[in-house]
């Protein structure tokens, strides 16, 4: 079970990923913001994902009832924020705040490269397990052997956090990775490179019948999990938003979330909070959870709500999502077309008439699957968006506007499969988003030079 700040810390967040959100736009945030050595060495190496192995098993029974892959969704969600073990045992964080951002990830690359052979590094070798394993856990060490790495810091560090609660270890991160995730984009590092300004075309048919994603050399294992946060800060007004059926058929018809109709302002036990070195409050508003428990990835979205029992958020496991979290609603996605009877969800899958009536809502709009957060799938057509028509488009120069919004823009909102291959594995990741192919290979060009 999943407890409150200051106890066994509540649920916490931090996708790539929602429907079509824009990752190229995010502010590059301050020192506050990332992992620095000195937080990594108090959490230690990322905890790995617990994937259910059985769950692409399910598939059929996902794609046919919204009660089995929300009911599904719910605990993916339980399992990524689940509280673990920190600095020795002696502070409790969130599962995914222990995972890997962007600043985290190139110190790691460049450790590998410069601890391979030259002539493995011309030929771009792909590294061992055992060296990838070496980068994570030197990674997690290497605060001390830094000129501000000294036990003083360390102190006053572990003074802020008990003073303000564990849970800004880490800081508010807007992207993060599971260890299982960026330790497959080093060991296939030269996949990624090889398809800079190379991606294959839509139609071009897959590598194998069991690898869809060339430019990440296989399709990634089912412990990769990438999840992407809205945080806001306490000084600012909350928007609040409205899920029900009637708004819903409202927002869908215009095709974006437009103006929050409230704003609020919420007390620390009601949404998840953290306290920055500085004084700063955060608080978080959504968490995108993307997890390759199933092939085509598992899309869960949390959004923070100020009503937060109906709707999206009436079948919300109240054992296991307490404290903040019980404030969350969720928006879950399996597949580009799932087979839902149109009239299923009121007549047998819920008990909760606002959420059967708030899914119904969205058939309206199409016969394809549908899951939209309104803290992060903001601008035209974002609203009516499903989370995996867009991230189908990952690896590619696509961005929001030519998805959605530009001359050609995919249409249906981008719901439907376009493609035959998945470049980058659904992961807007190394090419438009985070850019980590780009950096990868500036770092491979300075390393390999003769």
């Amino acid at each position: 079970m999943i407890r409150s700040v200051g106890l066994l810390l509540a649920l916490a967040g931090a996708v790539g990923l929602g429907a079509c959100t824009s990752l190229s736009n995010e502010s590059a945030g301050t020192a506050e913001q990332e992992m620095n050595p000195t937080d990594r060495l108090l959490v230690g190496r990322g905890a790995p994902y617990p994937a259910d192995l059985e769950l692409r098993d399910r598939l059929p029974a996902l794609r046919s009832s919204q009660s089995e892959r929300r009911a599904a969704a719910w605990q993916i969600a339980k399992r990524v924020l689940e509280p673990v073990k920190v600095d020795g045992g002696t502070r409790t964080i969130p599962r995914f705040q222990t995972w890997y951002a962007k600043e985290e990830f190139l110190p790691m690359f460049d450790r590998i490269l410069r601890r391979t052979a030259k002539e493995d590094l011309l030929a771009k070798k792909r590294p061992t397990a055992e060296q990838i394993d070496e980068a994570f856990a030197w990674e997690a060490e290497r605060a001390m052997t830094m000129p501000d790495g000294t036990p003083e810091r360390l102190a006053d560090r572990r003074a802020h956090l008990d003073a303000n609660g564990d849970a800004a270890l880490g800081g508010p991160e807007r992207v993060l990775m599971s260890p299982e995730l960026v330790g497959h984009l080093y060991a296939h590092y030269d996949s990624v490179l090889g398809c800079i300004g190379n991606v294959p075309a839509a139609d071009a048919p897959p590598p194998s019948d069991t690898n869809f994603a060339p430019c990440v050399g296989e399709e990634m294992p089912p412990g990769a999990v990438v999840v992407k946060a809205r945080w806001v800060p306490e000084s600012l007004p909350l928007d609040a938003w409205d899920t029900d059926a009637t708004t819903l058929e409202e927002k869908l018809t215009a095709g974006e979330w437009g103006t929050a109709p409230r704003t609020v302002a919420p007390a620390a036990d009601a949404i998840y909070t953290m306290t920055l070195p500085s004084g700063a409050r955060m608080r978080l508003a959504a968490l995108h959870i993307m997890s390759k428990e199933l092939r085509d990835w598992a899309w869960v979205s949390l959004f923070w709500s100020d009503r937060p029992d109906a709707d999206f958020g009436a079948d919300r496991p109240s054992e296991d999502f307490t404290g903040p979290f019980a404030s969350y609603k969720m928006c879950a996605t399996v597949d580009f077309d799932e087979e839902d009877d149109g009239t299923q969800p009121r007549k047998s899958s819920f008990s909760d008439d606002t959420l059967a009536a708030a899914i119904d809502a969205t058939r309206k709009f199409g016969p394809r699957t549908w899951c939209s957060n309104p803290y992060l799938e903001d601008g035209v057509h974002n609203a009516k968006t499903n989370c995996i028509g867009c991230h189908q488009h990952a690896g590619t120069r696509h961005t929001t506007t030519t998805i959605l919004e530009g001359e050609g823009a995919f249409p249906d909102g981008s719901r439907a499969r376009h493609r035959e291959n998945f470049p980058a594995d659904y992961t807007f990741l190394t090419g438009t988003g985070l850019e980590l192919g780009a950096l990868m290979q500036a770092k491979y060009n300075q390393l390999a030079q003769p």
